[in-house]
């Protein structure tokens, strides 16, 4: 069973802290919490009670952005970094600006989910946090909703 909780800014950080210390080890701790930490709102995926995902929602300019999408490996095929994304897209739905923007790490393995979503790669690759990163956009009415009840492994 799995509970999500949002937290904002810094208020109650650590457990979303600890996450993304984890997930993103290979990233100096200086390049991974940033200004926008302070201003974002976190979503936190607990797993039977344990906190087991994060995630950040955030106004970007004129857009929404979603980022440090980070979900501990022990959980990673629970499905919490879909579900994540649809609570973002959810959430991003009520705040300002016509689209909402994703950066995403050149070998992220959720790029084909985000594109299902309606994303769409826009601009050069951004080398940063110790990898290459680029931006996917999607327009907030263009948001591809689509279920997967019935679709059984």
């Amino acid at each position: 069973m799995f509970t999500t909780e949002w937290k904002f800014g810094m208020l109650d950080f650590d457990e979303v802290k600890r996450i993304r210390a984890v997930v993103f080890s290979n990233v100096p701790e200086e390049e991974e919490f940033d200004f926008f930490d302070g201003i974002a709102a976190h979503v936190l995926v607990r797993h039977e009670g344990i906190p087991a995902a994060t995630a950040r929602i955030y106004p970007d300019g004129n857009n929404t952005r979603i980022d440090r999408f980070a979900v501990l490996s022990e959980f990673s095929d629970a499905g919490y970094y879909e579900l994540m994304l649809r609570l973002m897209l959810f959430k991003a739905e009520d705040l300002a600006g016509m689209e909402i923007i994703a950066r995403l790490s050149e070998d992220d393995t959720m790029v084909p989910t985000f594109i299902k979503f309606g994303f769409v790669p826009k601009g050069d690759a951004i080398v940063e946090r110790a990898g290459t990163y680029y931006d996917f956009y999607v327009a907030k009415d263009a948001v591809k909703w689509f279920s997967m009840c019935g679709e059984h492994k």
